[in-house]
């Protein structure tokens, strides 16, 4: 650019002319062309190439430095000049104190953007609509959708009004799956699942449309995948999937969807054969399983095991454990299988892959039990024979001379005769009885060799990889799991990583035996061994077994649970009175315990006990005949309360639970406890059918051991839904039962 006054040429930027001072009025400031100095270099702001762009520049510089020498003018100005430089390399830092301050917010900005968008891209929306309360009636299947403040504003659907006892809901509870039309085919049996078919049909819940046919004579609704995308169901022993429009595809053949993985990518299928029946004997053979895994995606079969014996599967149901021929088998869903152990006779898994199983060491027939002098004797034995015994009476006879006859006449001694008569009688009626009892013991011995109800058994504890030997001298052949405490009485899958078994107080070997002549039959011998050997339960882990004989006279071990990092243990106490029914005592033993002797005793003679919020809840005073109990929890009392009946919301501290049940109408008080506080809610409700929705209760009423009237309860406002209810789905409340030695766990 050029002065305006004197025409020299200028930097672009300049607000001075280094020749005549003047200013440079027509200088655009912050222009696009504008240069700035940093650091001794000079950075073109259109982005060109500084060593390039600034040759020209440098040299108008030099020129106009010399020329500035001849001009007064400029030393007038210098000072000027070399503050306006000052103010240009001012103004650049700042400009690049701001430019980095704005790049670093913008990069904080990206990241947080991109975060949030991570977050809304990855995470599962849930838009699922609330489970719906579902009720039954003879033949009617309703869902409400909302509740009002009377029959008049509440809002129910009926799905169907031949409701064949099936349904389910997709993920997203936004559709209905349902089964119509039942039939029977108990009298045109041929062996297959489907003695009971039915329809299946889809609806969406809300709409005014009638529901979708999926299938016809379907024996099983299985489950629905995604909100509605695929429906499994069962016909004809094979599985198949629908679409929400009903066109199905067969998955696959000779397979069932007994349970479904919890990753929903395979069915577990075990399917029953039934033994064949004998005629002659009267007798059915043992009946078996095929097992086998189906993938749900491509309908390939995993075969897993035919003619199992029993089997059993894991949390997440793709594991399962089996027995065949009395050998032990752990396969998971693509085949993979593990021979455990032979020779089993009973196991139990654990959560976390463990099989406790029990293994015969030896088998005891009566006989062995038994001392026998007799036998080699009794082998020998014939049956005594009357003519092998009986004196010959020639030999009691001699010849005698008769003077008077002049000759020799035969006379018997009868009386030696009768005598050794007597003698043989005798003789032989003493071996005939020895005969006779020794054909007995033969007898008894041959019973007593063919009876093994007694064995010994080792218990083994296997970890995925290896068995180990946990305990011998188990005397009965079962594994008893230990559960994890859990609200509800129904779920107890989540097994503690121990089992109990039960051992006698000395091996059966070292038993002394019981004299023959002292046994008739088998049940002296089980009673000779009743007396002599006590069983004692044991508690089982992967680290050996602690006796759980609590050494004290009258205590009888009833249950075993595991709640946080203790054992708790139910006894029961001897009493004479039968109406004494608070007679359990409890104990509380470390996971970590290593005897009997670190237990300590909780709480006694009580009639049973829960845990509320964590805290010990009891149970006295328990009447029989209305079946309710003082109940004890926080330091208060609450009269007449049932123990089975406590439900409470989850995540909730206040609960719900029902006194003054009357037996015959199976109806009680429901009341709300909070804060110390108990409220009645109602009276006179069937109390398994207790529940709630949008924040108020659903109960029957009336009912008469088959259906009841459906009531909302909403504080003082109680109103009818519907009469002839069967029951009600989805109470949405947990469930707490009492550990009482009058039921075991």
């Amino acid at each position: 650019m050029n002065c305006n006054k004197c025409g020299l040429e200028i930097l672009d930027g300049a607000k001075f002319c280094p020749n005549c001072g003047e200013k440079i009025s027509n200088v655009t400031e912050e222009s696009n062309n504008s240069q700035s100095v940093n650091d001794g270099e000079i950075e073109n702001s259109n982005g060109e190439n500084p060593e390039n762009a600034t040759e020209e520049t440098i040299a108008n510089s030099e020129k106009n430095s010399t020329e500035s020498n001849n001009h007064p003018s400029i030393n007038n100005v210098s000072s000027t000049i070399d503050d306006e430089h000052d103010v240009l390399v001012n103004t650049s830092k700042n400009k690049k104190k701001y430019t980095i301050i704005g790049i670093v917010s913008f990069i904080v900005i990206l990241v947080i953007a991109t975060a949030i968008s991570c977050f809304i891209f990855f995470e599962k929306p849930s838009n699922n609509a609330v489970k719906p309360v579902v009720y039954e009636t003879d033949s009617e299947l309703v869902v409400i959708d909302s509740l009002g403040n009377d029959k008049s504003k509440t809002k129910t659907i009926k799905i169907s009004d031949d409701y064949a006892g099936r349904y389910c809901f997709s993920e997203n509870n936004k559709y209905i799956v349902y089964s119509e039309n039942e039939e029977d085919h108990d009298d045109d049996y041929d062996g297959s699942d489907d003695r009971t078919t039915f329809d299946i049909y889809c609806k969406k819940i809300g709409s005014d449309e009638e529901g979708t046919l999926i299938a016809k004579n379907a024996s099983s609704i299985d489950f629905v995948s995604g909100d509605i995308e695929k429906i499994y169901y069962g016909k004809n022993d094979d599985i198949y999937y629908a679409d929400s429009k009903g066109d199905s595809t067969k998955l696959a053949k000779d397979a069932y969807c007994s349970e479904i993985t919890k990753d929903k990518k395979f069915a577990f299928s075990a399917k029953y054969i039934q033994g064949e029946y004998d005629s002659e004997s009267d007798t059915t053979g043992e009946s078996s399983y095929d097992l086998k895994y189906v993938d749900l995606t491509s309908g390939d079969i995993v075969k897993i095991c035919d003619s199992a014996s029993n089997y059993s599967y894991n949390e997440n149901n793709d594991v399962v454990y089996y027995t065949k021929n009395n050998k032990l088998y752990v396969s998971d869903v693509n085949g993979k299988e593990t021979a455990i152990s032979k020779d089993v006779v009973d196991y139990k898994y654990t959560q976390s892959g463990k099989v406790y199983y029990l293994c015969v060491d030896k088998e005891y027939t009566y006989y062995d039990f038994v001392e026998d002098s007799f036998r080699d004797s009794d082998n020998k034995i014939t049956e005594p024979v009357w003519d092998d015994y009986a004196p010959d009476q020639a030999d009691f006879e001699k010849q005698v001379y008769d003077d008077f006859w002049q000759e020799y006449t035969t006379q018997t001694d009868y009386e030696a005769y009768d005598k050794a008569y007597e003698n043989a009688e005798t003789k032989y009626e003493s071996d005939r009885q020895k005969y006779e009892e020794a054909c007995e013991r033969i007898e008894l011995r041959e019973e007593l060799m063919s009876e093994t109800d007694y064995c010994s058994y080792t218990l083994y504890c296997f970890s995925g990889s290896e068995s180990n030997k946990i305990a011998e001298n188990i005397c009965e052949e079962e594994v008893q799991g230990i559960y994890d405490w859990l609200p509800t009485a129904e779920d107890k899958e989540n097994l503690a990583d121990a089992v109990t078994v039960y051992t006698y107080n000395k091996p059966l070997a070292d038993l002394k035996k019981i004299s023959i002549s002292k046994v008739t039959d088998c049940d002296d011998v089980d009673n000779y061994i009743a007396e002599s050997l006590k069983p004692t339960r044991v508690l089982a882990t992967d680290s050996g077994i602690v006796n759980l004989d609590i050494n004290k006279k009258g205590l009888t071990l009833y249950s075993v649970i595991l709640k946080d990092d203790k054992y708790i243990l139910s006894y029961s106490r001897e009493s004479k009175n039968e109406k004494d029914l608070d007679r359990e005592v409890i104990y509380t033993l470390p996971k970590s315990a290593k005897s009997i002797d670190e237990a300590s005793l909780l709480v006694e003679n009580v009639y049973g006990v829960t845990w509320i919020n964590n805290k010990l809840v009891k149970f006295t005073d328990y009447n029989s005949i209305s079946g309710t109990a003082t109940m004890e929890y926080d330091n208060q009392q609450i009269t007449d309360v049932e123990p089975d009946c406590i439900l409470q919301k989850d995540g909730e501290t206040d609960f719900i639970y029902a006194t003054d049940y009357d037996e015959k109408t199976r109806e009680s008080s429901v009341y709300y406890y909070s804060n110390g506080k108990s409220n009645k809610i109602a009276d006179d409700i069937y109390f398994d059918s207790f529940t709630q929705l949008d924040g108020k209760y659903l109960a029957l009423t009336d009912y008469d051991d088959d259906d009841g009237t459906l009531i909302c309860i909403d504080g003082d406002n109680q109103f009818e839904i519907d009469s002839n209810v069967e029951r009600i789905h989805n109470n949405g409340f947990i469930s707490y039962y009492c550990i009482s030695v009058n039921y075991e766990y």
